[in-house]
Order: C-alpha cells, then structure tokens, then sequence
C-alpha cells in the first residue's frame, strides 16, 4: 500500500491505495485529471472511485506527493538527520 498526498491550493488530502509501479500511478493521475470536471472540483472522489483509493487521516509522511497546480508527482525527500 502506498500513501499518496494531493497538495492543491484549497486543501491537502492523504490517500490510501496501491499502484503497480510510479508511472503507473502517473498515467492514473493524469487519466483523473483529464475527466475530471474542474467546475466541481471532483478529482479526488474520481481518482478514487476508478482506481479504488481511500482518503486517510494518518501522521505518516505521504510516499508521494502530487501538485495538482503544477500537475506533478513528486518522490519527498526525508532528511532528518
């Protein structure tokens, strides 16, 4: 299972689910995206909904983090040495 952050500019929200491989998960993000209706704002029930994610409240950091503004998924760098 991974934890997936969706950062955009009204609210950040954790997910919970699973992809086969990142760019797997890149080409979800971006079929999501692109039938999503941006007048209702729906992205994060859709992406869900089609590939059977859960939204979460946990203090886990996310294992990636998609900017929705910039539409990228970044790879956090942890460093807490």
């Amino acid at each position: 299972m991974m934890i997936l952050e969706i950062e955009y500019w009204k609210q950040n929200t954790l997910l919970m689910g699973k992809a086969e491989s990142v760019s797997e998960l890149r080409r979800n993000l971006e079929k999501a995206e692109s039938l999503c209706d941006p007048a209702a704002d729906n992205f994060v029930p859709l992406f869900c909904r089609m590939y059977h994610w859960e939204e979460i409240d946990t203090d886990e950091r996310p294992d990636y983090v998609y900017d929705r503004d910039i539409q990228k998924l970044i790879k956090p760098n942890y460093d807490d040495n």
